[in-house]
């Protein structure tokens, strides 16, 4: 096509309805201007030009044929005669001459032969064929501009017509009439009808509208006569007198003008022909008659003259047939007028051209314009159109004068327009029904008559291609769904059966079948981006116009988990052809995916929010506690700040009141009707919980966070910290919606602002502050600082740190980013930057104030060097100078490689020096961007871009200003993408490996081209298939090779996933990667077919002679070979001999076996072995292998007999050698073993003699140590928290109640209710009851209800007793009743067993003070000092003195015990007994221990408050820690320091000084023993760091067992070497373990307390506790009273079995009570238990609990250590445990009003102590409990009812309502 683009694009049609036409387009070459188009009765196209005619198919405008015309020459007329003579025939007609031309072929023309049809210079030329003479003539008109207007009308007459010299038709004419006019005439349109020719023009200076008439038959024959004598002319009007016309056209079925003009709107307007020949008629009939005058008014009139017929000798006058001298020339005065039918705004185009058109018996009209756009009409009526549809042929960009649509044609069947611009032929498609998707679209939006909707294929089409149920827009309407019922099906109601939806329809066609489609998008898979529709077809019931579709929960796809909702088109199709009628959307929804009250409110599923439960709850079927319809209509939910996006909280801060008030809407409303008003502020940095404290609402709605300092380090180099804000209920841990995800900015004013100017420009929000009282000077917070700096002319000097890039090229451009300090506030305070002496243009948005800006540097004054930067400041008057930066010039050096394809994406490398400075980088490849990939000094790695057209052109590198080009003129080629001719074979395997075979052109070009195989497969859902979907893999070779001339490429198959192969051939599509080549990467045309790996079956092992020729015979594994001889190779190995490759491969008739030679293997040594592998590509298999004989030799029976012989004696020599070597090494052996023994013994006898020694340990020193100070009891508050909440430390039942102001009073008095409630035994025995009922009231609720009742009641004990007595009592016939009475009481899995426990607690605290709470306080300070005499591992805890296995050291190590002195508060030296293993951590512990022995630890000062320092002389100290910079390293690991690490040496003396100020730099740690707490915390600390370091103390980690030495020796010795320091340690303690075991289990008269061991908190005066004893004994009457009730409970239920009931007391008292009481120190007494010493309490823990058990267990050798140890004592304890019971049996029992007195006078006392120190709050108790009444509340009234207490449960139900 000579450089034509042939083309296809979707153009918009816009003005009016959207649609989409299919347009074909033909572009001219560069240079040519299309000029005419003429569409031949055989259906072809010519296209004429300014250089050549062209024939086109008419289907998509390809090239046929195509005529260069002579130098000079243009087409001016195309001209056929399809029902005439000339049929078949084009006449041509260049400026002076014209040809009759053969559509068939154009070629044969003879142009060089005069002819008189055109005038040259003519332009706007037009003509016809006129028939109906004798003669064919061709009329011409144009217009001819020789330095004056004329416009000519020329007849010629065809003559001399045939064939020249071979050369086809040409034209001889004869010019037998010409008229013409010293004026202009443009003619608009020409067009013959009934006799006539019309010619309708725009003429004269006005350009007035003119219709031109002549007869077709005029008699004029001379042209002296003036010539077609017949001429009469009509003025039109369009709109008016001004309008201008543009394009015009002729209907012939409406005899009508159809025209266009331009005033101030472009025009339509529609004539009548009949008008228009009727006042010519009347005209020529007034002349006639002699009245009017003749002529045209602009050259001339005279009066008509009376006609007499008989002048002519005729009396048959027509207006055809007068002379010219009778009637010349006609002109009808007035003119013709037409109001527009259509106008259009210029804007949007003037028409330049118009055509009209039938199809299916509607007339179009088509309008083209000056702007590249063609509007459509239909007629209406002769006289009316409207408007369909605007085709838009370019885009906006492109509308240009260019895009004028010149001429217009329409093809015979009506169905195509091909419409003629100077640049382009467009083929457009009329019928664009089947655009239309919807019925609606298609009779509303179209506009077209032509398009109705085809209801039974559900379709927009014309009503010849519908079968059947044609709607068009005047007959019938569209079938519609009016509505569908339910519109949203939830899951849930989808979960409890099937569901119906009711469709009611309208107009849809009946007596046919139906059947509803359910449409879901399955989406996109992990694996192939494709994505699916998945269908469910399911029987339609009709009745009448209503439809019944039924759907169940198993037919519904899962809706995914991210949304809430899955939409599915409901059709009805049509079931006979599986096509859609109707179709509406339903949603299937799933409510509860919402975790937020906002995104439920909102959701379009009609989602409800419940706050009762704080869930998502559909609009129906769902309740809402009780509420059959909650609906919310706004949620609450957090506000950001008014001032800012986030709050702002200073870190590390006191503040005077709160700091952080949380905006809030909605929230009092919402936390008064559905919940509590308490709750907790959370910041968190992601997951990170950073701080997390409690919250309240004020006032205004808004939560306060009542935390007033927030601690936390930011990290290095982080100025801010944007967290996220939580605010949670404290009840339940829901989040209150926040949805402008608002956050907390936490910051410190010297993060925020390192230098002066940056701290003044920090907004005013975070309140910083310069100040210039500190040393030196920082930003702080406004309120720390009195002294501020305000004014940037007070802060210090600006100062330039870095220039950043630090090079450039001399011509400048390069952005730089300068860094430093106080560089100004505001970028107008920076009044200029130089570098080199040119300035360095600031970017603005680039400042950042104080610290950066960057500039964009000017061309180097002094050329190539290095320059200070400088800056001049509009406050200063200095100029600041600082880093440097260098001018560097650019060179290039080389390009590889360069060509490349002209799709781009090749790799190019450019190199060179200097190519990395700078900061843009831009590389142009013959004037295409090369994407920059990487860059050095050295080198340029960038990715070529796409180019349109082929080609060699210049590289140019740009840097910034610089830019250059290759001094040798490299120039990169863009080359003409590859081409593929073919690709062989068309087979591969599943293994890959096949070698292709690609033969095409230009592969020498592409860097890495790849083989491509596509595979297609579509998977079926549980065998429907309606649920399909396809997915494509693709599967990439090894990069191929190419020759030398580019046109051959070797590329091998890749493997394919054998996975695919669901049968045993696969088709796919081959394609190549050839760099940016897309056209190539799937070839559709190139068609493999992939075979599955084949097996074959091993024939196992065959011998043949060394002197035969081999064939070998290999048979299929299941089936025959799918493949052909030549795909397969047979290869033997081991073998370099030629006659060992199996040749001459034959498959055997069926391919189920195949044959291959091998050769003689002659030469090659009997007995050797080969294996015969078959290869097919990459596969290979080993079929079986090849023994190889030879002929029979005797020397081959001697040798071996010979050889075996001489092996035999070697064999016995041998053996007796080493039977000896063995018996010496045995005897070696032997004396080492003794040695080692003997070693052994020695460690053992030390370690006995060592554990003797501490044996003989003095007991009296140990408890003359201890003795003397007052024991550190927690007082009664904190005791009982820690017992009745165990693990808080503050508790709501501490607190008044926090109610809201508006409901204060209604709440107080529903807590009063509850109270009274309470104090009703019977409403709360089945408050207890119902609430255990409940099935999802877990342990943990029974465990809490248990101690808020204990709370609640502790001011009534005695009322409690009788509560806690009726629920043991249920409990014990619960346990008989299961037949699991020893069960009774072993756990807490009921409200009862809690309170018995918290009772417990209650009565016995007194007791403890004053009886057991010192054998426990010894016990402890004993096992502590015991195990601080020897060395503790800090990390792992393991201690020389320890009494558990687990937890004791193995290793052999020498300790120094070092006595030392600290300086005590008041001056004193107080001597301590440190050893030289120690941390510093676990020194100072002891140190502060020796210091601190009468004061709790809970008043001491904190081990990370204090340093230790060494006082080497009166003015010298140091600091010791357990890390810092002398701190020994060993590859990864860290030895922790200790006083060995740093020298210290007996008699050191120390002090403990508080530490000042921030921790010393890096990382500093403590590690106590007391921080061990838990394995967890262990391994943490023996896990990597950041920095990949791991902390030790005396062992590393992995020298605990060395495996590869000798047991003997190794260096962690066996557990039992060791048992002999744990007896000892356990002897030395069991004193302590006797005493407390004496006082707990005793029933000797109390002795009175002694005062050196009175509580450390006293009791204060008149408030003395009752008598708390049995008569006559030492047993609490606690239980005293609970022990006889265990009895009395026995005897009822008629239990005699005393292990039993012994079993019940133990659980009750000595497990539930002291044994945890015991093991858990902490709870009584203000210490620090370490893992360590809880170690060692809970094995004597374990102690206690095997003495108090009534079986006995035998023990044996593998029974644990800590069972063994305490054997003999566990024996001696259970004789005195039974003892204890009986006695306490004995004593008299205690009478129940006593009993109740007792109780009343410990409430009485223990109410005095809290009043005094605070405590219990009884309300708070309560309503905590009102939460768990609230949430059953519906069962608990009607159990109250169902007791018959109907008054009681009106009150309940009034306490509910006003709590809720």
């Amino acid at each position: 096509m000579n450089g034509a683009i042939l083309s296809v694009t979707i153009a918009s049609l816009l003005a009016f309805p959207a649609v989409f036409a299919v347009i074909t387009n033909f572009a001219a070459q560069n240079g040519e201007t299309l000029r005419n188009v003429l569409l031949t009765e055989a259906g072809s196209l010519v296209l004429g030009s300014n250089r050549s005619l062209r024939r086109l198919s008419a289907a998509d405008l390809s090239v046929v044929r195509e005529v260069f015309l002579p130098e000079g020459q243009v087409s001016r007329l195309l001209l056929g005669d399809p029902e005439g003579t000339y049929s078949g025939r084009v006449l041509s007609c260049l400026r002076t001459n014209c040809s009759l031309l053969d559509v068939n072929n154009i070629a044969s023309h003879n142009w060089e032969v005069s002819n008189v049809l055109l005038v040259d210079g003519m332009t706007n030329a037009g003509g016809l064929f006129v028939h109906g003479r004798e003669d064919t003539s061709v009329l011409t008109v144009g217009l001819q501009r020789n330095g004056e207007q004329v416009s000519r009308i020329v007849r010629g007459n065809l003559v001399n017509v045939g064939e020249i010299s071979g050369q086809g038709f040409s034209v001889f004419a004869r010019q037998t009439e010409s008229f013409f006019f010293l004026y202009d005439r443009e003619f608009l349109t020409i067009f013959q009808n009934d006799g006539f020719s019309y010619f309708v023009t725009k003429q004269g200076a006005d350009d007035e509208i003119r219709v031109v008439r002549v007869c077709n038959n005029d008699t004029s024959s001379s042209v002296a006569d003036g010539g077609f004598v017949s001429y009469f002319e009509i003025r039109l009007e369009c709109g008016g007198s001004e309008s201008v016309p543009t394009a015009a056209t002729f209907l012939p079925s409406d005899q009508t003008i159809t025209l266009s003009a331009a005033q101030s709107q472009s025009l339509v307007c529609v004539f009548k022909l009949f008008d228009i020949h009727q006042l010519m008629t009347q005209k020529y009939n007034d002349c006639r008659y002699g009245m009017g005058s003749t002529g045209l008014a602009r050259s001339g009139t005279k009066p008509c003259e009376l006609f007499n017929p008989e002048r002519l000798n005729t009396t048959h006058i027509t207006e055809c047939n007068l002379v010219s001298s009778l009637l010349p020339f006609q002109e009808v005065v007035n003119p013709l007028s037409a109001g527009p039918v259509f106008s259009l705004p210029l804007s949007n185009g003037n028409f330049t051209s118009l055509i009209h058109s039938t199809l299916d018996n509607v007339r179009y009209l088509f309008a083209g314009t000056h702007n590249g756009k063609i509007y459509q009409y239909h007629y209406v009526n002769s006289t009316s159109i409207n408007p369909i549809r605007t085709i838009n042929l370019v885009s906006s960009e492109e509308m240009s004068g260019t895009n004028n649509v010149t001429q217009m044609t329409v093809a015979s069947d009506g169905l195509t327009l091909y419409a003629l611009s100077p640049s382009k032929l467009y083929s457009i498609t009329v019928d664009v029904c089947n655009t239309y998707t919807s019925c609606n679209a298609c009779l509303g939006e179209s506009g077209d008559p032509i398009c109705g909707w085809c209801s039974l294929e559900n379709r927009c089409s014309r009503q010849s291609e519908c079968s059947a149920v044609w709607v068009s827009d005047s007959i019938g309407s569209c079938p519609v769904i009016t509505s569908a019922d339910p519109s949203i099906i939830y899951v849930k109601e989808l979960q409890m059966g099937e569901v119906d939806i009711q469709l009611t329809t309208a107009n849809i066609p009946e007596d046919v079948s139906y059947e509803c489609c359910y449409g879901f998008q399955s989406g996109t898979s992990e694996q192939h981006s494709t994505t699916s529709t998945v269908t469910m077809v399911i029987p339609a019931t009709r009745n009448n116009d209503m439809f019944t579709c039924r759907v169940r929960y198993d037919n519904v796809p899962k809706i995914p988990t991210n949304r809430d909702s899955l939409q599915s088109m409901l059709s009805l199709r049509y079931k006979e052809n599986n096509v859609a009628v109707l179709d509406d959307p339903i949603r299937f929804a799933n409510c509860s995916v919402h975790t937020n009250c906002t995104s439920c409110i909102d959701s379009d599923s009609q989602c409800n929010w419940c706050p009762f439960t704080f869930k998502c709850i559909s609009s129906i079927n769902d309740s809402c506690s009780g509420v059959d319809e909650t609906v919310m209509e706004s949620c609450p939910k957090l506000l950001p700040p008014l001032d800012n996006d986030n709050y702002v909280v200073h870190v590390d801060y006191t503040y005077g009141e709160t700091p952080l008030v949380i905006r809030a809407e909605n929230l009092g409303q919402f936390s008064d009707s559905f919940s509590s008003n308490r709750f907790n502020c959370v910041i968190k940095n992601g997951s990170e919980v950073l701080f997390k404290t409690d919250a309240v609402l004020n006032t205004d709605g808004n939560v306060e966070c009542v935390e007033t300092r927030f601690d936390y380090t930011l990290a290095d180099g982080m100025a801010s910290l944007e967290a996220r804000l939580a605010v949670e209920w404290i009840d339940n841990d829901v989040s209150i919606d926040n949805p402008d995800r608002t956050g907390v900015t936490l910051y410190t004013c010297g993060g925020l602002g390192t230098n002066c100017a940056q701290c003044l420009s920090i907004p005013s929000i975070f309140d910083c502050e310069y100040c210039k009282s500190t040393s030196p000077l920082s930003c702080l917070l406004g309120d720390r600082c009195n002294d501020v700096i305000d004014d940037l002319g007070d802060c210090e000097l600006p100062q330039i740190i870095s220039v950043s890039p630090s090079s450039g090229p001399t011509e400048g451009g390069t952005v730089v980013t300068v860094r430093g300090t106080n560089l100004a506030i505001t970028r107008s305070q920076i009044r200029n930057v130089t570098i080199a002496g040119a300035e360095c243009a600031i970017i603005d948005d680039s400042y950042r104030p104080g610290i950066e800006f960057q500039c964009r540097t000017g061309r180097s004054v002094g050329g190539k060097g290095s320059y200070q930067v400088e800056i001049e400041f509009g406050y200063l008057t200095m100029i600041r100078r600082g880093s440097a930066f260098t001018y560097e010039v650019p060179t290039l050096d080389s390009l590889s490689p360069v060509r490349g394809p002209q799709a781009g994406k090749t790799m190019v490398t450019i190199t060179g020096y200097n190519l990395n400075i700078g900061t843009n980088l831009r590389v142009t490849l013959f004037g295409q961007k090369c994407y920059e990939k990487a860059k050095a000094v050295d080198e340029i790695t960038c990715l070529s871009g796409a180019s349109d057209v082929i080609g060699r052109g210049v590289v140019s590198v740009a840097i910034d200003n610089w830019s250059g080009k290759f001094g040798d003129g490299t120039e990169y080629e863009y080359v003409k993408d590859p081409t593929v001719a073919s690709i062989s074979p068309r087979f591969s395997f599943a293994a890959g490996g096949t070698e292709y075979v690609v033969l095409g052109q230009d592969f020498d070009i592409i860097q890495e081209p790849r083989l491509l195989i596509h595979i297609t497969t579509s998977n079926d859902q549980s065998g429907n298939r309606r649920k399909r979907r396809q997915t494509v893999d693709i599967f990439k070779s090894k990069p191929c090779t190419t020759d030398s001339g580019g046109t051959r490429m070797m590329c091998q198959a890749p493997p394919i996933d054998p996975a695919l192969f669901s049968t045993r051939q696969l088709l796919a599509v081959l394609g190549l990667e050839l760099d940016g080549v897309d056209s190539l990467l799937r070839l559709d045309n190139y068609t493999v077919t992939l075979h599955s790996n084949p097996s074959f079956q091993n024939f196992g092992k065959q011998s043949f002679s060394n002197t035969d020729n081999i064939r070998l015979t290999i048979d299929s594994q299941g089936g025959r070979f799918e493949f052909t001889e030549e795909m397969v190779e047979v290869l033997i190995t081991p073998c370099s001999r030629e006659e060992c490759v199996c040749e001459d491969v034959t498959f055997q008739p069926g391919n189920s076996s195949l044959t291959c030679l091998v050769g003689t293997t002659n030469g090659l040594r009997r007995g050797s072995t080969l294996t015969v592998t078959a290869h097919i590509g990459s596969y290979n298999q080993t079929v079986g292998s090849i023994d190889i004989t030879g002929p029979i030799n005797p020397v081959v029976f001697i040798v071996p007999i010979v050889v075996t012989f001489l092996i035999i004696v070697v064999v016995i020599v041998v053996i007796l050698l080493v039977v000896c070597y063995r018996g010496r090494q045995k005897d070696s052996r032997y004396k080492e073993l003794i040695v080692e023994m003997e070693k052994l013994e020695s460690t053992v006898a030390r370690e006995c003699k060592l554990g003797f020694a501490e044996l003989q340990t003095d007991l009296d020193e140990l408890t003359g140590d201890l003795s003397g100070h007052r024991l550190p009891y927690r007082d009664l508050k904190v005791y009982l928290l820690s017992a009745l909440f165990p693990g808080y430390k503050d508790h709501a039942v501490l607190h008044p109640v926090q109610l809201p102001i508006q409901r204060q009073i209604s709440s107080q008095k529903a807590i009063k209710d509850f109270h009274d409630l309470c104090m009703d035994k019977k409403v709360l025995l089945l408050f207890i009851r119902t609430l255990e009922e409940q099935r999802n009231f877990s342990i943990r609720d029974k465990s809490l209800v248990g101690s808020l009742l204990m709370v609640a009641l502790h001011n009534r004990l005695d009322y409690a007793t009788e509560i806690l007595k009726t629920l043991l009592y249920d409990l014990i016939t619960k346990a008989i009743n299961k037949s699991s009475p020893k069960l009774l009481l072993r756990r807490t899995e009921s409200v009862a067993e809690k309170m018995l426990t918290n009772w417990l607690h209650f009565c016995l605290h007194e007791y403890i003070v004053e009886q057991s709470g010192k054998p426990q306080y010894l016990l402890y300070r004993a096992v502590k000092s015991q195990l601080e005499k020897g060395p503790i591992d800090v990390i792992t805890g393991e201690a020389r003195y320890s009494l558990s296995e687990h937890k004791l050291i193995r290793q052999k190590m020498d300790v120094e015990v070092l006595s030392v002195t600290v300086e005590a508060d008041d001056g004193l030296r107080v001597p301590v007994k440190v050893l030289s293993c120690d941390t510093i951590s676990q020194v100072k512990e002891k140190l502060l221990d020796a210091i601190y022995k009468a004061t709790p630890v809970s008043h001491r000062p904190s081990l990370t408050t204090i340093d230790l320092e060494q006082i080497t002389s009166p003015r010298d100290y140091s600091i010791l820690r357990d890390e810092d910079t002398t701190t020994v390293m060993d590859g990864v690991w860290k030895k922790l320091n200790t006083l060995q690490h740093y020298g210290v040496e007996d008699g050191a003396a120390f002090r403990l000084m508080k530490r000042n100020g921030r921790a010393p730099p890096g990382r500093t740690y403590d590690y106590p023993a007391s921080l061990i707490s838990s394995h967890a915390v262990r391994n943490r600390a023996l896990s990597e760091a950041e920095d990949g370091t791991r902390v030790w103390h005396l062992f590393k980690q992995h020298d605990t067992e060395d495996p590869k030495r000798s047991p003997f020796m190794n260096k962690k010795m066996i557990t039992e070497v060791y048992l002999p320091r744990m007896l000892s340690t356990k002897n030395i303690l069991q004193k302590f373990v006797s005493d407390l075991f004496s006082s707990l289990f005793s029933v000797q008269v109390s002795p009175t307390s002694p005062v050196a061991y009175a509580n450390f908190f006293p009791t204060s005066p008149g408030t003395q506790p009752p008598i708390s004893y049995a008569p006559g004994s030492a047993v609490p009457m606690a239980v005293k009273y609970l022990l006889d009730f265990l009895d009395d409970s026995a005897e009822a239920a008629q239990i005699s079995e005393k292990d039993v009931v012994h079993t019940w007391k133990n659980n009750a008292l000595a497990l539930r009570f002291w044994v945890n009481v015991m093991k858990n120190p902490e709870f009584v007494f203000d210490v620090n238990k370490s893992h360590t010493v809880d170690a060692c309490l809970s094995v004597i823990a374990g102690a206690f609990i095997d003495g108090c058990s009534y079986a006995d267990v035998k023990l044996t050798i593998d029974s644990p250590t800590s069972k063994l140890l305490y054997n003999k004592e566990v024996q001696e304890y259970k004789v005195k445990v039974r003892q204890y019971y009986q006695n306490v049996a004995r004593l008299p029992r205690i009478p129940e009003d006593v009993m109740q007195s007792y109780l009343k006078q410990l409430s009485e006392h223990q109410a005095q102590v809290f009043r005094k120190t605070g405590g219990f709050v009884v309300e708070s108790a309560l309503y905590e409990l009102l939460r768990y009444a609230n949430k059953y509340s519906d069962q608990m009234l009607s159990n109250l009812r169902n007791a018959g207490l109907d008054a009681r449960a009106q009150v309940f139900e009034s306490v509910v309502r006003a709590t809720m």
